[in-house]
């Protein structure tokens, strides 16, 4: 696969790779679009793309630049 722009990414939970501006490293990422309530009130709705850093911690954006590109995953190896 080719990378895409990141418009296109599926915004449905799948986990895809993602390019990071400024970095050359590419980074496995999930798009959340999630709506945060306090005390069972409707609360803000938030969308955001969280990734798994090489200490497979789950980050936020917050603490990276958004991506710019994506692509699918890989197929495993076979065993």
């Amino acid at each position: 696969s080719e990378w895409q722009t990141i418009e296109t990414a599926p915004k449905d939970g799948t986990k895809v790779l993602v390019a990071l501006p400024r970095l050359t490293t590419s980074y496995i990422a999930m798009f959340f679009d999630i709506e945060v309530r306090e005390y069972g009130r409707p609360g803000e709705r938030r969308q955001y793309w969280r990734v798994m850093d090489s200490e497979w911690v789950d980050r936020y954006w917050c603490e990276w630049p958004k991506p710019t590109h994506w692509m699918p995953l890989p197929e495993p190896p076979k065993c």
